[in-house]
């Protein structure tokens, strides 16, 4: 894991009005370079980019926060938290929209008596944590444990299972991926890379699990299930919400499916079996709540 934090100074905020940018920087042996759009929509826009070219197989986990702040001093800041991301050879970039309203970077701080951009100055930057997710799978039920350097796809078919690379999996056409009774995917990050490549890639009837998976970038797990042939589904810490969790259940194909089972999820039970079973055919039987 490697952290650290860049920051220029924009000399004269309004001779450029639609962006500025840094120079290139790095952060954990990656080249990086932030642009600046002071008024989208009326509001400040944050883009971040990696300009090192990464493997097809190479994934970086970014937490970032953006910044900007008084050129005077620290005391005077606005700050904000991206959700954490995926970058990889085709998604090498972070957008944050709307940041703060452009009115408001003009306007006196009732504490300080200062605005953010002061006599056409002004400071910009980010924090930026990378690293990459380990990620440990107990094999046959007993105690030994194997490290992974990436997302982890377990198959299995009546043959045995097999253990491959998220983006590997992705990357198979639908004859080879159907042919699996069984997948699950441990602590995969997903995306609209993700969600595009994922559907209609699963034989009918196969047995399902999400292990510890979040979705990103405004992704959500109804992109994930749209009348998908499922015999079995496990979703386990993923984070549901009750949204989700009810759109998943009513939208698999209800003539192939036994079995749905949510642990660890934080849903409002009572809400979910009633909304489920009264706007479905399904049997109360199929779901699982632990």
């Amino acid at each position: 894991m490697s952290e650290n934090y860049y920051e220029f100074a924009i000399e004269d905020w309004n001779k450029d009005k639609s962006s500025h940018n840094s120079s290139f920087f790095k952060i954990g042996d990656y080249e990086w370079r932030i642009y600046v759009y002071p008024n989208e929509n009326n509001f400040l826009k944050f883009e971040l980019y990696l300009y090192s070219s990464l493997k097809d197989t190479e994934y970086i986990n970014a937490n970032c926060v953006f910044f900007i702040r008084n050129s005077n001093g620290i005391s005077f800041y606005k700050a904000k938290e991206y959700s954490p991301k995926c970058l990889n050879e085709k998604n090498d970039e972070i957008v944050f929209n709307n940041f703060i309203k452009a009115e408001e970077l003009i306007i006196n701080n009732e504490y300080s008596n200062r605005p953010l951009i002061e006599n056409n100055k002004v400071v910009v930057g980010v924090y930026l944590r990378l690293y990459k997710d380990k990620v440990l799978i107990n094999i046959n039920n007993t105690s030994k444990l194997i490290v992974y350097d990436e997302e982890i796809a377990e198959v299995n078919s009546q043959s045995g299972e097999k253990k491959i690379s998220v983006t590997d999996f992705l990357k198979m056409s639908e004859n080879e991926t159907q042919k699996y009774d069984s997948v699950v995917f441990y602590k995969v990050r997903i995306n609209n890379n993700f969600a595009i490549n994922y559907i209609w890639k699963l034989k009918d009837s196969v047995d399902l699990t999400f292990n510890n998976c979040i979705c990103v970038d405004g992704t959500t797990y109804k992109d994930l299930f749209a009348s998908t042939d499922v015999s079995n589904l496990r979703m386990i810490s993923c984070g549901l919400t009750n949204d989700e969790a009810i759109y998943i259940v009513c939208n698999l194909y209800p003539y192939t499916l036994n079995s749905v089972t949510f642990t660890n999820e934080k849903l409002d039970k009572e809400l979910l079996v009633n909304t489920i079973f009264q706007n479905s055919s399904l049997s109360r039987d199929i779901l699982i709540l632990n």
